[in-house]
């Protein structure tokens, strides 16, 4: 059973590194691949090839973690255990550790877009005060800056490349939006890109509500990290301090039961 330890270890690090959308496995192998033999059942409705789900690597390698496991090639032995159950539990395992990460990398990516909403607001209100129009306004911010709020204004730019009117690209984009503040700056472009309007202060007042729920973010951040911090230290000192306070009013009324 050596050889699957082996090959587990080999997976893991090819899967866990590589083998993801964009990875890149992918695009090393990107230039070989014919994808025009692809047949048309083999892509979305978006065109794009569909791919194994992130979640599937760190399952299979659990699996073959509580294989080695149940087999005893993992320094484990012991009687009666069964290969089935410990590769099911290895898989779930796999699993919560993946939707960990998932989540913990979903988060930071929620964090860094709102940092950045604020600064593009900005720069999409300079270029509407220096007279520009809100596409060429989108396409300056979009060339000059990076991030996932830029990334939206890109996907914009396409759309309305392939032949999508402004107000809706806008609008489509916006319904995709990673939180509700993209989705407004997003709507108010496509607003006054259709009606008109005075888009550079509507765009300074987006800015202004983008800092100040960052500021609420970061002191609700705060607090649940002091309760994180202080949490176990409280649940340590509570029982001790009621034991030192009780332990002698119970050796009293001992003492005064005349129980020995």
């Amino acid at each position: 059973m050596r050889w699957l330890l082996a090959f587990a270890v080999a997976f893991a690090v090819v899967a866990m590194a590589q083998w993801r959308p964009g990875g890149r496995l992918d695009a090393r192998l990107a230039p070989f691949v014919d994808r025009s033999s692809k047949p048309e059942s083999a892509t979305d409705a978006g065109g794009a090839a569909p791919h194994l789900s992130p979640a599937v690597p760190w399952i299979v390698v659990g699996g073959f973690v509580g294989a080695l496991v149940a087999q005893g090639d993992l320094f484990l032995t012991g009687p009666g255990r069964s290969i089935v159950v410990s590769m099911l539990f290895g898989a779930l395992a796999g699993y919560l550790v993946w939707r960990i990460r998932a989540t913990a990398d979903a988060r930071r990516k929620d964090r860094r877009y709102r940092l950045e909403l604020p600064i593009v607001t900005d720069a999409l209100a300079m270029q509407v005060v220096s007279g520009e129009s809100i596409g060429t306004s989108i396409e300056h911010v979009a060339e000059s800056s990076r991030g996932e709020v830029s990334d939206g204004l890109r996907r914009v730019l396409r759309m309305i490349d392939s032949g999508t009117a402004t107000p809706d690209a806008l609008e489509v984009e916006a319904e995709h939006a990673r939180h509700p503040d993209g989705k407004r700056l997003l709507e108010t472009l496509a607003h006054a890109h259709a009606h008109g309007g005075r888009l550079a202060d509507s765009l300074a007042d987006l800015s202004t509500d983008f800092r100040a729920g960052m500021e609420r973010d970061v002191t609700s951040e705060g607090g649940r990290r002091a309760v994180a911090a202080h949490g176990p230290v409280l649940a340590l000192m509570v029982p001790t301090a009621l034991l030192f306070l009780l332990y002698p009013t119970l050796v009293g009324l001992r003492a005064l039961s005349g129980a020995p």
